[in-house]
């Protein structure tokens, strides 16, 4: 898991994280030049928990078409996956 900030401010992001104990890497705020295009391709609300292979391609995602489906749909097919128990159709959901 790593945590990309949509803050303001590099100021902004570490108070957010410092807030939330989290204890995961997050990507460098002065590296997130591609922000926009990332936003614009993944998240549709904030907060947005997003799980991608490593060829950048979208397994599951907290959002809906149109609404937050919430981070435990994430993880459940995040489960699914490590169990051995996943489909195909944990990408494409609607």
């Amino acid at each position: 898991m790593i945590f990309f900030s949509a803050d303001r401010s590099p100021f902004g992001m570490e108070t957010y994280m410092g807030q939330a104990n989290m204890p995961w890497p997050a990507v460098d705020y002065e590296k997130l030049g591609s922000k926009a295009a990332i936003q614009n391709n993944f998240v549709r609300g904030i907060p947005c928990l997003i799980l991608v292979d490593g060829s950048g391609q979208v397994l599951s995602n907290s959002y809906g078409t149109e609404r937050n489906l919430g981070p435990e749909t994430v993880l459940a097919d995040l489960d699914k996956i490590f169990s051995g128990k996943s489909e195909s159709a944990v990408a494409q959901r609607p």
